[in-house]
């Protein structure tokens, strides 16, 4: 099936490259935390205390290349790769996995109300956009695309845990996941349930100039979307630590007890949608910028200007009000370069954007 994907989206470049008028390779990355560092979360580090407000991160990325055919310049051709990343989670949980992790007595408190949720999904696809001008001042872009799954898991953990002076954790543990590969309970898969899945998702923007000065602009990525897998992975459990016993030498000593189910399911999900809502105002010399950017259910308010650096080259400065996390962004009609990030060193950053396309006419 992968193998057969591949060449099928080979043969759909070849098969444009020939009357193609334009091709563009493209990225966009941005990740958020206010856990601990990006980084650390990633290599599953966790080496900074978390903060007493600790309670959501993402990581998504989209990576893409893109054809529009000399005989249909309204559409382009997209092959597409995606990886998406959530954590829901609350500053008990992540405190005492910081301190487990680090092998650290959960003494702060009495007892730590764990909640948790992760979702993870990466994906091949291709697209095919078509853009329409409405009227003179209004243009709209759809993109249709569709997904091939290499990787999702879903897990949910609820209940309560409380920690000894020796590292032990006593308390309860109710959880349930759906899942292509890794899994909490380390299953191994014998063939037993399907690896893999597709979905769709629809992308829409719109470009609006209200005047010669003031443009508004409107961009959503997964603005329709549904993922699924025919028997995927699937575990449902309640662990906890009642069944005590004495050992030989009188110590006490606690074993989970674990009590669930194991099989397969059939499983859909759907990602948040990505918001990017821009106002423009230019002037003579400079245009001043608005951006309200929603993802994984949380808003980013930017505001800054572009200037003109060098004929056609501009340079973006934008600020996140909130985070005081600075962007700049490079550009002209043929390449461009964008990066955001709240620390100097990338290892201590919880912000982080990147971004870039190259265009070539053909």
């Amino acid at each position: 099936m992968k193998n057969s994907y591949k060449i099928a989206s080979i043969l759909a470049l070849l098969s444009f490259q020939v009357t193609a008028q334009q091709l563009e390779f493209y990225s966009d990355t941005s990740a958020f935390s206010n856990i601990s560092p990006i980084m650390d979360i990633a290599k599953d580090k966790w080496q900074v205390r978390p903060q007493s407000d600790a309670d959501n991160g993402h990581a998504q990325a989209r990576f893409g290349v893109s054809l529009a055919p000399e005989f249909a310049p309204k559409f382009s051709i997209h092959l597409l790769q995606r990886a998406d990343y959530f954590i829901n989670t609350n500053p008990d949980t992540a405190l005492g996995y910081y301190q487990e992790h680090n092998n650290l007595p959960l003494l702060d408190k009495e007892t730590y109300a764990v909640q948790l949720e992760y979702m993870a999904n990466r994906s091949k696809g291709a697209g095919i956009a078509y853009q329409h001008t409405l009227t003179d001042s209004l243009t709209l872009e759809f993109q249709a695309n569709y997904w091939y799954v290499d990787y999702f898991r879903h897990t949910v953990a609820n209940g309560e845990v409380r920690g000894r002076q020796d590292n032990s954790l006593l308390g309860s543990l109710d959880y349930y996941e759906h899942y292509s590969h890794n899994n909490f309970l380390k299953r191994p898969n014998n063939g037993d349930w399907q690896d893999s899945g597709n979905g769709y998702s629809v992308d829409f923007s719109a470009h609006w100039q209200l005047s010669s000065a003031l443009t508004i602009a409107v961009a959503v990525k997964d603005w329709l979307n549904r993922f699924e897998a025919n028997d995927a992975g699937y575990s449902e459990a309640n662990i906890n630590t009642k069944g005590s016993f004495i050992e030989n030498e009188g110590f006490n000593s606690f074993r989970p007890l674990l009590r669930g189910f194991e099989g397969e399911d059939s499983y859909h999900y759907r990602l948040p949608k990505q918001i990017k809502l821009t106002a423009t105002q230019a002037t003579e010399f400079v245009t001043f910028i608005a951006r309200l950017n929603h993802q994984a259910e949380q808003n980013f308010f930017l505001v800054g200007a572009e200037l003109p650096i060098h004929e056609s080259l501009r340079l973006k400065l934008l600020l996140d009000t909130k985070h005081f996390t600075p962007e700049i962004s490079l550009s002209n009609s043929h390449f461009g370069l964008t990066i955001a990030m709240d620390d100097i060193t990338p290892n201590q950053a919880k912000q982080l954007s990147l971004g870039a396309f190259f265009r070539l006419e053909l």
